[in-house]
């Protein structure tokens, strides 16, 4: 929902009330989140558009469009601190105290997010997706497809459905291994579900798979592939998914009756 009457006042002066939850994702405005009082001048000039609430975590949204992206990497850190101590800490700790705080952006195609990773020494501002502050940063296309793959994100039973799916002619995964991985081949190479375009993720696979010499897959939808075979070396295989033929079988079966 992002109708801000229809949502729990969760950003408002006053502190939500302790029976306040959120059951069903909610989307606020960047406005709406700015409303929360005199804290609000600490994320003048982020390029957040919002942020999603869900059940276990909550998601800072941007929106680049068709352009490049230009983060305003001190204020975007003072937004994820704000999110840290007032909503995690001060208004809803029953919910959101150990909760992840994760970033999602939007695009038009998957172009930006090619440009994003192509960022070279005067476009140093991209260092903000993948320095490690936001764990997981998720590209999504502003489209149906993108908003398909954000139920990914916060419905836990679908993605590991997915997961499960995809696992099924693979070995388990290997933790705490030199690559990290979610499943490994028949000949013993680290396979990387990217489905999500989760961009720090795919480049510290792309990174130690060079750095150790090894080769690896990459597991995507068949929209994303060409775009990750520019971004990724050489090392790494790119394995497509119909993205049609997901959205049929995994989504269709997993609704609620009308």
């Amino acid at each position: 929902c992002s109708f801000p009457w229809k949502n729990p006042a969760v950003f408002q002066p006053a502190i939500p009330y302790s029976d306040t939850y959120i059951g069903q994702p909610a989307y606020y405005s960047s406005r709406e989140v700015k409303e929360i009082g005199p804290q609000a001048a600490k994320i003048r000039g982020s390029r957040a558009t919002g942020v999603l609430l869900v059940d276990g975590g909550a998601f800072i949204v941007y929106n680049t469009a068709m352009a490049q992206m230009k983060w305003e990497y001190r204020a975007e850190l003072r937004f994820k601190a704000l999110l840290q101590t007032e909503l995690c800490q001060h208004r809803m700790p029953k919910q959101f105290a150990n909760a992840e705080l994760s970033a999602v952006v939007f695009g038009c195609g998957m172009e930006p997010m090619e440009g994003i990773f192509s960022a070279d020494a005067h476009q140093m501002h991209n260092y903000f997706v993948f320095d490690g502050n936001v764990e997981h940063f998720y590209y999504l296309t502003n489209d149906h497809r993108g908003e398909i793959i954000l139920q990914l994100l916060w419905n836990h039973e679908l993605k590991s459905a997915m997961d499960e799916i995809l696992s099924e002619d693979l070995l388990a995964n290997k933790l705490n291994w030199l690559i990290e991985n979610d499943a490994m081949d028949i000949a013993g190479n680290p396979v990387l579900f990217a489905y999500t375009c989760d961009m720090p993720r795919i480049r510290r696979f792309d990174t130690a798979l060079m750095l150790h010499g090894l080769t690896g897959t990459i597991f995507c939808f068949d929209f994303q592939s060409d775009t990750l075979r520019r971004i990724c070396g050489p090392c790494i295989t790119i394995q497509s998914i119909d993205f049609d033929a997901f959205e049929r079988s995994l989504c269709h079966n997993t609704e609620e009756p009308r």
